[in-house]
């Protein structure tokens, strides 16, 4: 009869293969299990407790227009209030289904405080609902894969102070992220919509919808 040599394993490699099975047992179910989860990332934000003093004020027959410029370019931007059914439909006239529809709180279904589901829509945001002298506020950005998250960055909102813009009074909000972006907010005080703002290498202001001096 033909005469095999069957290998001896001591008790380290019989360790040694136990742990290799295991760890491609782990490979091959975490590959099944968390590849849809990868393949489909999350972006959440996670925001800190927000208490408005305000209600929505702008009415469906008002429009409002920005100057956008940055660098030697410029452009308008303008926004039509509409009605809508139980909401206020804040309307870009410049682009096609721009557009988001706001409860009395300023929000739209998102129900996020930091900007709309259509962020060409700044007129006004949900957070300007709840400035006020010394007003702090934070959000924090993850891309989620199921449980598990990656935290990408925070950005933190600051009432530096309050003054008199062009006629109207103003909050002017600091608007800074953990990655080093930084941006000025004027918001009216009554309309609680942007009246100004100043980021790097760009501007925005309001030309038309309020009187300014």
């Amino acid at each position: 009869m033909p005469r095999f040599n069957i290998p001896h394993f001591n008790l380290q490699d019989q360790k040694l293969i136990l742990a290799t099975v295991i760890l491609v047992l782990i490979l091959v179910f975490a590959s099944l299990t968390l590849k849809p989860q990868l393949d489909n990332p999350q972006f959440v934000a996670r925001e800190a407790p927000l208490l408005k003093n305000a209600k929505l004020a702008i009415s469906p027959g008002e429009s409002y227009t920005y100057e956008y410029t940055m660098g030697n370019a410029s452009a308008n931007l303008t926004y039509v209030i509409l009605g809508g059914n139980g909401c206020t439909v804040i309307a870009l006239a410049e682009a096609q289904g721009a557009s988001v529809c706001v409860d009395k709180g300023g929000n739209d279904a998102t129900m996020q405080n930091a900007s709309y589901g259509v962020p060409t829509i700044i007129l006004t945001r949900p957070w300007m609902l709840a400035v006020h002298g010394g007003w702090r506020w934070n959000v924090s950005n993850y891309m989620m894969f199921g449980t598990w998250g990656k935290h990408l960055v925070d950005t933190n909102y600051t009432v530096v102070r309050e003054e008199d813009y062009r006629g109207r009074d103003a909050y002017v909000v600091r608007v800074e992220s953990s990655e080093g972006n930084l941006a000025m907010d004027w918001v009216d005080a009554e309309k609680r919509i942007l009246l100004r703002e100043a980021g790097q290498g760009y501007e925005i202001v309001l030309t038309e919808g309020l009187p300014l001096n």
